[in-house]
C-alpha cells in the first residue's frame, strides 16, 4: 500500500493517541496512584472519547470532508496538548481529596477527553476524502483504519519503551503538541507549508538533544524511569543535612548525609531484628529502593548476606550514585519483580533468617500480588525455622481506613504462628493513616519477649476482614479510602 499524505496523517495521529493515553497514567499517578481504578478511568475515558470523535467525524465528513478541516482539528488538538502540559497540575490539585475513583475519572475526562475526541474525528473524515466511489468504501475505510490501528501500536511501544523512560512528561507533551502542529501544516495546502516543515525537521532534533537537561532545577537529579518520575533532592531535617529520593510526589528513601544512616522511622524499626534473633546470617529485602536498608543491615551484620530485590533498575543506579549503596559479596542486587523472585527462591530451596518488606510504592499504589496469601506462603517457605518477616504497611489501625491493615494482618495470621502489629506514629491517633510494622514469626512467642521497644496493637475482631488471595484482593478499594479527606 502506498503511503500518501492522508495515510501518514492517519498513521501518526493514531500513534499520538496512544502516547498521550499511556503518558496519562504517569500524569495522574502522583495524585491518584497507578491502580486498577486509574487505568480503568483512563482507558474508559479515551475509548468513550474516541467513539464520540468517530461519530462527530462522521457528521463533519458529510458537510466538509477536506484537508482544511483536518488541519484545523490537528491545530486545535495541538493547542489542547500544550495547555495540558501547562495546566495539568492545577487540574489534578483541584480534584485532590475526592477519592481515587471520582478523582481519576474526573481528571481523565478533563485532561484527555477533548484531545481524544478530536483525534477520533480524523479517521472518518480521512475515509470520506479517500473514498470517491461507493464500491471503494469498504476497502478504503478498512485500509485507513488498519493504518490508524498500526499507528496506535507503534505509539504504545514508543511511549512505553522509549519516550517515558528517556524524557520528562512535560517534554513529551510538548513534543506531541509539536507533532500535531506538524500534521496540521502537512494537511494545510498553503504556500508556506514546505518551508514550515523544513523548519520542523531542524527544530525537533534540537529539542530532543536538549531534553535531558530540562527539569533539573533545584534537584540533584531529575528524570524518568519505566515506573515513575524520579528526583533526588537535598534538604535538612532536624538540623542535619538529608538527601531524599522522590518518586512522583512522594518521598521513598532518605539518608543523613553526614552519616549515611536512614532517616525514616520504619527503616530504623528493622533494627529490632537483632532483638528477635541475634544470629542472622541471611536476609532478604523486598523493595530495596536505593539500598538504604541494605547498607544499614550490613552495619548490623557485617558477615551476613543480604539479597535486595528492587524492580526499578534506575532506582538502584541512583542508590549507588547518590545514597552510598555499594555492591559486595554480602550484598546482591536483583532487579526484578519481587513475586517472581519469591517463587524462584522457593523452587531453588533458598533460605533466609529474616525478610524485610517495603515494596509499597505509595499510599495509592500497592502491588497487590505481594499482599496475598500465596505470596505470604512463599515468604514462609523460604524462611528458616526461627525466621520472621518485618513488613511496612501504610494504613490506619482502626476505623474506615483500616480495612487494608486488618485484611493484611488476617492474611499473615493464616500462615505465621504469631503476627504482631506495631504502632510507629504514637503521636497520631489509631484512625490516622500511618506506617504500621507487621512482625510475623514462624514460632509462637509472646510479644513481650521480642524485645521490641514500641507500642504494639492487637485488634479485637477480624471476622469481617477478608483474607487476601490471588483470586480476590480488593487492595485498590481499600487504599482508595486512604485518600478521601
Amino acid at each position: 500500500m502506498k503511503l500518501g499524505k492522508l495515510e501518514v496523517i492517519v498513521l501518526v495521529s493514531g500513534a499520538v493517541v496512544m502516547v498521550v493515553e499511556i503518558l496519562g497514567s504517569r500524569i495522574v499517578a502522583p495524585f491518584f496512584g497507578s491502580s486498577l481504578y486509574v487505568w480503568t478511568s483512563l482507558i474508559g475515558v479515551v475509548m468513550a472519547s474516541l467513539s464520540l470523535g468517530y461519530f462527530l467525524g462522521g457528521r463533519v465528513s458529510r458537510k466538509d470532508p477536506s484537508f482544511k478541516t483536518i488541519s484545523l482539528i490537528f491545530f486545535t488538538a495541538s493547542l489542547l496538548v500544550a495547555l495540558l502540559a501547562v495546566f495539568k497540575d492545577a487540574v489534578l490539585f483541584l480534584f485532590t481529596g475526592t477519592g481515587i475513583k471520582i478523582g481519576s475519572l474526573a481528571v481523565s475526562a478533563i485532561l484527555f477527553g477533548p484531545v481524544s475526541v478530536l483525534l477520533g474525528a480524523i479517521s472518518p473524515i480521512a475515509v470520506r476524502i479517500k473514498t470517491e466511489k461507493a464500491e471503494e468504501a469498504g476497502a478504503e475505510s478498512g485500509a485507513l483504519y488498519a493504518i490508524s490501528t498500526f499507528g496506535s501500536i507503534v505509539g504504545t511501544f514508543l511511549a512505553g519503551f522509549f519516550l517515558i523512560p528517556s524524557f520528562g512528561i512535560t517534554f513529551i507533551l510538548g513534543l506531541m503538541s509539536f507533532v500535531l502542529f506538524s500534521l496540521s501544516l502537512l494537511a494545510f495546502s498553503g504556500p508556506k507549508k514546505t518551508a514550515a516543515l523544513r523548519t520542523l525537521v531542524i527544530i525537533v532534533p534540537l529539542l530532543l538533544l536538549a531534553a535531558p537537561v530540562w527539569g533539573q532545577g533545584k534537584y540533584v537529579y531529575s528524570g524518568e524511569s519505566s515506573y515513575a518520575s524520579i528526583r533526588v533532592q537535598d534538604s535538612t531535617f532536624e538540623g542535619r543535612p538529608v538527601r531524599y529520593l522522590i518518586m512522583d510526589t512522594e518521598f521513598h528513601s532518605a539518608i543523613y548525609l553526614d552519616t549515611f544512616e536512614p532517616v525514616f522511622d520504619y527503616v530504623k524499626f528493622y533494627r529490632h531484628d537483632k532483638n528477635i534473633y541475634s544470629n542472622i546470617k541471611g536476609g532478604l529485602i523486598i523493595g530495596g529502593g536505593t539500598g538504604v536498608a541494605a547498607m544499614d543491615f550490613s552495619r548490623r551484620f557485617p558477615e551476613a548476606r543480604v539479597d535486595i530485590v528492587e524492580i526499578d533498575p534506575k532506582v538502584s543506579r541512583l542508590g549507588e550514585k547518590y545514597f552510598g549503596y555499594k555492591e559486595s559479596p554480602q550484598r546482591v542486587l536483583y532487579n526484578e519483580d519481587a513475586r517472581t523472585f519469591l517463587r524462584k527462591a522457593q523452587a531453588l530451596g533458598t533460605k533466609y533468617d529474616v525478610i524485610y518488606g517495603d515494596a509499597f510504592r505509595s499510599y495509592y499504589s500497592v502491588p497487590y500480588n505481594l499482599t496475598t496469601l500465596e505470596a505470604i506462603k512463599n515468604m514462609y517457605n523460604i524462611l528458616n525455622d526461627d525466621g520472621f518477616v518485618m513488613v511496612n504497611v501504610i494504613s490506619s489501625l482502626e476505623g474506615e481506613k483500616s480495612d487494608f491493615f486488618l485484611s493484611e494482618l488476617k492474611t499473615y495470621k493464616q500462615v505465621f504462628a504469631r503476627v504482631v502489629a506495631y504502632h510507629l506514629s504514637t503521636q497520631s491517633g489509631p484512625n490516622s493513616t500511618q506506617n504500621i510494622m507487621l512482625v510475623a514469626l514462624k514460632k509462637d512467642v509472646s510479644p513481650e519477649t521480642l524485645g521490641i521497644q514500641g507500642e504494639y496493637f492487637l485488634p479485637r475482631d477480624l471476622r469481617h476482614s477478608p483474607v487476601l488471595t490471588d483470586d480476590y484482593a480488593p487492595v485498590e478499594y481499600f487504599i482508595s479510602k486512604l485518600v478521601v479527606n
